[in-house]
């Protein structure tokens, strides 16, 4: 199979130029909508993780997303580390899969992230690490520990 490079060159020529150079957002304390949770696999290892998609709401940098991965790695500080994260939007399940299994509970909801940036061999990383869920309410889960809430206005 031959590339026709008249028509590839014609259309490289006439291509606009994107800005992709993607700042960093200040290290920092932001507040942030959950868009999206979801299960994948890394990229370098196929090893289960899990992804969040945020959006800043503001005021600086107002809409600029930002993604989360934690890995799923069965390695004692690994899990430890998730745990303490989960804790602090209001995750008090016994199981990582309780959380995913609820996960969807969390989209749309607002918590306080903070972003601290890291280089290492000349490449800039940001970290996310969740603060606390903004939002009011306590988080279902399934877990042994969780109990529904009694409802005290039902007449006996």
């Amino acid at each position: 199979m031959s590339v026709d490079w008249s028509e590839v060159d014609r259309l490289y020529e006439a291509a606009e130029v994107e800005d992709s150079n993607f700042d960093l957002i200040p290290d920092g304390v932001y507040t942030a909508q959950i868009l999206n949770i979801s299960l994948e696999y890394s990229k370098k290892d196929n090893t289960p993780q899990l992804k969040w998609e945020l959006k800043i709401l503001g005021p600086s940098y107002a809409n600029k997303h930002l993604w989360k991965y934690a890995s799923l790695i069965p390695t004692p500080e690994a899990l430890k580390w998730l745990k303490s994260e989960l804790q602090k939007i209001g995750f008090i399940g016994d199981k990582i899969s309780a959380f995913v299994s609820t996960a969807n509970y969390y989209i749309e909801k607002t918590v306080e992230v903070n972003l601290k940036t890291t280089e290492r061999n000349g490449a800039k990383r940001q970290a996310i690490y969740f603060r606390k869920l903004i939002d009011d309410g306590p988080a279902p889960v399934q877990s042994s520990r969780f109990r529904q809430p009694v409802d005290d206005d039902i007449p006996f």
